[in-house]
């Protein structure tokens, strides 16, 4: 491994990034493999022609409501099991492949210093300097350091085979993933309330037993009436809970939201500090003033750094993802507008 090399290659994903594609290109690129995608148009239009059968063939509103209860949970599948898979294999994928990189990169990085440290050894129990249980130790830490960097790079493999089977992209395309500013999305309460799935479904649920309630025929016997009302009552608590917890959601995914991006930005310092340091020792090794052990450790000082903003921004994705779905906005108008001022 080449020092120099490897901080190159991450510099250049972290930094500011003068070539690769943009996110739309990444996306746009995508939709071409993407199965998730793809699958995704014939779930909507079944969900939709599904939707206008039941309409066409119902004779009353609790046939209406339930097939409205239909077509909502089609929705929420069309969302969360291919539309959100397909930005995630994307996006999040993106940033699985990257850090699962840096880990091989400092697996490699450390098993290199273990090495360095088990020739020294070597040559210390030659000299008789050193007893063999202390040579045999060190024989053993490299063998775990090589399994460790092995098994890191092997990861690394698989999340690079993984990533351009769901997008056409190789490991080399940098693709400029920005932190969009969840604040522009933000919704009132009253608004996160009308596109909650759950809280929807337990809206309907409750209009379809009142609706059960108020057309029980005249001669309906006490039971079944008891029955019945004391289902839509079941219903209406169940209704008053989905209140509490949608709007408990909301609290909780916009406090994510908030404090992931404070720790992306904490992390964007470190990162910068790590390269400095980085880049200050590179200077003294080159005048032969710390050994290659040191820059190693420095450089996987770096490498878990930028690991760790990696780590931060894929999360903010994720929850921004949720966020965005759950207020029933188009992802990809949302993401286009990333780069409008």
């Amino acid at each position: 491994m080449k020092t120099n090399v490897a901080v190159f290659w991450f510099l250049l994903i972290l930094g500011s990034l003068s070539f690769g594609i943009s996110l739309s290109d990444a996306l746009t690129k995508a939709k071409i493999v993407n199965s998730n995608y793809m699958l995704s148009g014939y779930a909507l239009e079944k969900t939709n022609l599904e939707y206008e059968k039941a309409i066409i063939e119902s004779t009353n509103k609790e046939e209406e409501l339930n097939a409205e209860v239909s077509r909502l949970n089609g929705l929420s599948d069309y969302l969360r099991n291919y539309v959100r898979s397909y930005y995630t294999e994307v996006v999040i994928g993106y940033f699985d492949m990257r850090i699962a990189q840096i880990a091989a990169e400092a697996a490699q990085l450390s098993y290199l210093n273990t090495k360095i440290d088990y020739e020294r050894k070597t040559d210390l129990l030659q000299k008789s300097i050193l007893s063999e249980p202390e040579w045999k130790e060190s024989e053993i830490s490299l063998n775990d350091a090589l399994d460790a960097y092995e098994k890191a790079d092997i990861d690394y493999k698989n999340k690079v085979f993984e990533y351009q089977r769901c997008t056409g992209l190789d490991e080399k395309t940098v693709v400029d993933i920005p932190t969009p500013d969840y604040t522009r999305f933000t919704v009132s309460e009253e608004a996160w309330q009308k596109t909650h799935r759950d809280l929807r479904n337990a809206t309907l649920s409750y209009e379809i037993a009142k609706y059960a309630v108020d057309t029980l025929p005249s001669a309906t016997s006490a039971y079944n009436r008891k029955i019945k009302t004391h289902n839509l009552k079941q219903k209406e608590v169940a209704f008053k809970i989905a209140q509490i917890s949608a709007l408990d959601e909301k609290k909780k995914t916009e406090q994510t939201l908030f404090y992931k991006k404070r720790q992306i930005e904490n992390a964007q310092k470190r990162v910068a500090i790590a390269q400095a340091e980085m880049q200050d020792i590179q200077n003294r090794f080159g005048k032969g003033l710390v050994t290659e052990v040191q820059i190693h450790t420095q450089q996987i000082s770096f490498l878990n750094a930028q690991k760790t903003l990696l780590t931060n921004q894929s999360e903010y994705w994720s929850a921004f993802f949720d966020y965005i779905i759950a207020i029933a906005l188009p992802l990809d108008d949302v993401l286009k507008s990333l780069g409008e001022k």
